[in-house]
């Protein structure tokens, strides 16, 4: 029945197709009895296919009584269907790329039990952070830790702006010092017993 409606079909259409483009239209018929109605009218030469790298396309033998102009306009038509199918063949290449890398790149991922487990690692060490916090503000009282660490910073400004006074005076003495002082500033420090050059 599929080898009939197969013959038929490519006969009245009098045009090459591929077993893909066959099914689709007889869609009453599996691919599969699509592809062993065809190798049957191969074989029974009632058509012929013609390998287009690896695909194939048939199409009706014509009997004798058809003019040249017939075979011409056939051989065309394969022509002309060649770019169709090589375009179709790039695209599922191209999408079959696509689908490995998107597999490969889920047998990579961490499964759905390594990410639970990963989940509750991380719940965990959360938990022990917090808990580690709370210990410290409870050593430390109800202080808040904005205040002291703005008040601390204070300080250390303020130490800092004395240190660059007094280093600034004293550079100042070691200065006029130094107008009459018969050595080198080197000298001068190793005499008066600085062990370092930061004031120069």
């Amino acid at each position: 029945m599929a080898t009939n409606a197969v013959y038929q079909f490519l006969k009245v259409q009098n045009r090459p197709y591929s077993a893909n483009d066959i099914t689709s239209n007889l869609q009453e018929f599996s691919k599969a009895n699509v592809h062993k109605a065809l190798d049957n009218l191969v074989e029974s030469k009632k058509i012929f296919e013609k390998i287009y790298g690896k695909q194939k396309v048939y199409c009706v033998v014509q009997d004798g009584t058809q003019e040249p102009e017939e075979f011409m306009r056939i051989q065309r038509e394969l022509d002309l269907y060649l770019p169709q199918i090589t375009s179709k063949k790039l695209e599922l290449e191209r999408e079959l790329r696509s689908k490995e890398a998107e597999l490969a790149a889920l047998k990579s991922s961490l499964s759905l039990t390594e990410a639970k487990n990963e989940n509750t690692r991380l719940l965990n060490s959360i938990k022990k952070m917090e808990d580690e916090l709370e210990t410290i503000i409870s050593k430390n009282g109800s202080e808040n830790f904005g205040e002291v660490k703005t008040c601390l910073l204070k300080k250390i400004e303020n130490y800092t702006r004395e240190y660059s006074k007094r280093k600034r005076l004293c550079a100042e003495i070691i200065e006029s010092i130094l107008e009459g002082f018969p050595g080198t500033k080197k000298g001068l420090y190793e005499e008066i017993g600085i062990e370092t050059v930061d004031l120069g």
